[in-house]
């Protein structure tokens, strides 16, 4: 089986993987408010609950940032949330009917689900790497002789699991070499820098938070050009989305919703300092541990799904931004069919 199939076997995996976890956890007890409740919240200015499943990671942020600073309060919306270990968890609470909005869920699921099973999303944000964040990166010991990307061929470079990773890092490689011409290897987060201090891998493939504190323990550098927006600018990661069926019931909540994410996304881009003390508070964090040393963010640029990245990051439409990565999957044979990402996105009704 080629590296392409492989891939390509795995989103299909990925996804029966995904939908698997959906209906495990699905209780048909649990359907939701009743048909007068939501009428009632959709009214101008009524008082709605939503139900958020987030990452508990900087991909959250622009919840945490709307939560903090009275945005949904604002919009009369309380916000029950829950926390999710990985993204796959916060795409399968959704496919179960167990969340409203997934905060967020990777680029990757929403491209396999829509590509498998469509209709089931509407992304209202994209998260997406740019060459003004600092997200992504590759790691290598301090110590070492690597000074760029080119210095890992025939060499043994690691990454976390999930096809996020591993196409991603497979296309910034490919850009230098033949990626047949690296062994790659998978990693547990957990243990991941421990595998580079230990000589296990060369090089290291990683998000944040890991990034930053690798580097700033001392433990590893990360190398020049090496996030993901080295293979394409902006490069989406993952989308803020409703579950359609809670945009077709509650359409006002929706758009109050996503006003209070867009003053969220305005404060982010206005205030980075006090985003940094938001984002640590959430995380557990220091705020001299999220510090990255130059002046890019730790967080991904943010983009509403039907308007585009601003100021330093561009003038790329969200829409535009996740066709081009959808293509470039299918282009590369890891997906089977194109995926008009057009209707993925939200519109507001």
């Amino acid at each position: 089986m080629s590296g392409k199939s492989i891939i390509y076997f795995g989103i299909s995996i990925a996804f029966l993987a995904v939908l698997s976890l959906a209906y495990l956890s699905y209780h048909p007890s649990e359907h939701g408010p009743t048909a007068a409740a939501i009428l009632a919240q959709n009214q101008t200015g009524a008082t709605a609950t939503v139900k958020v499943s987030y990452a508990q990671s900087t991909l959250a942020l622009p919840m945490w940032v709307a939560e903090d600073q009275g945005y949904f309060k604002e919009e009369n919306i309380t916000v029950e949330g829950t926390s999710q270990l990985t993204l796959s968890l916060v795409t399968s609470s959704m496919l179960a009917g167990k969340a409203d909005v997934g905060v967020p869920i990777s680029f990757i699921d929403a491209l396999a689900v829509e590509n498998k099973q469509p209709g089931q999303f509407k992304a209202f944000m994209v998260e997406a790497e740019t060459l003004e964040t600092n997200s992504t990166g590759i790691l290598v010991r301090p110590n070492s002789t690597y000074s760029t990307i080119a210095d890992l061929k025939g060499k043994r470079v690691g990454h976390y699991p999930g096809l996020n990773s591993l196409t991603g890092g497979s296309w910034l490689l490919g850009k230098y070499f033949n990626i047949s011409e690296v062994t790659l290897v998978t990693v547990a987060p957990a243990a991941a820098v421990e595998a580079l201090v230990s000589n296990q891998v060369d090089a290291l493939m990683v998000p944040q938070p890991t990034l930053i504190i690798a580097v700033n323990e001392g433990l590893a550098r990360d190398l020049p050009n090496s996030t993901n927006a080295y293979t394409l600018d902006p490069y989406p990661q993952a989308v803020c989305a409703f579950s359609s069926k809670f945009v077709e019931q509650n359409p006002q909540v929706a758009a109050r919703f996503v006003k209070a994410m867009d003053e969220a996304r305005a404060y982010i881009e206005a205030n980075p300092q006090g985003a940094m003390l938001i984002l640590a508070n959430h995380t557990n964090m220091t705020v001299d541990q999220l510090r990255s040393g130059d002046p890019r963010t730790p967080w991904l640029s943010l983009a509403l799904g039907n308007e585009t990245f601003s100021g330093a990051f561009g003038n790329v439409s969200a829409v535009d931004a996740m066709q081009a990565l959808a293509d470039k999957y299918y282009e590369s044979g890891y997906v089977n069919g194109t995926v008009n990402m057009s209707n993925v996105t939200y519109v507001k009704k």
